[in-house]
């Protein structure tokens, strides 16, 4: 998955935009659309996750698998956030049909 900006960047790596930005100089790959220092970033979302696990010092014995499962957990995230926005539409559009079924009994 490609990520533009600093704030898809942060919002992914879950740290705040200014340490990812403070990050860049360590080495982030990140990458300039203009080769500026003030044009846009845009990142891809597995190299920024192998960064950081090369920069985290695993325990002993930790999961071969662990970036595919940090992936994994990230998919689930973002997937049970799209659910529950959906549910939410959900609920409005009940409410909504509630009040109209009420209104009709009343009226």
């Amino acid at each position: 998955m490609i990520l533009t900006g600093w704030k898809e960047i942060s919002k992914h790596l879950r740290y705040g935009v200014r340490t990812v930005q403070r990050w860049e100089r360590a080495g982030l790959p990140v990458k300039r659309v203009n080769n500026t220092p003030r044009s846009p970033v845009v990142a891809i979302a597995d190299e920024l996750d192998a960064w950081i696990l090369r920069r985290t010092k695993l325990p002993h014995g930790a999961p071969a698998n662990l970036l595919e499962n940090r992936r994994r957990a990230h998919e689930l995230h973002l997937e049970a956030e799209r659910n529950k926005k959906r549910f939410r539409v959900q609920v409005e559009q009940f409410k909504k049909q509630v009040a109209e079924f009420q209104a009709r009994q009343r009226g």
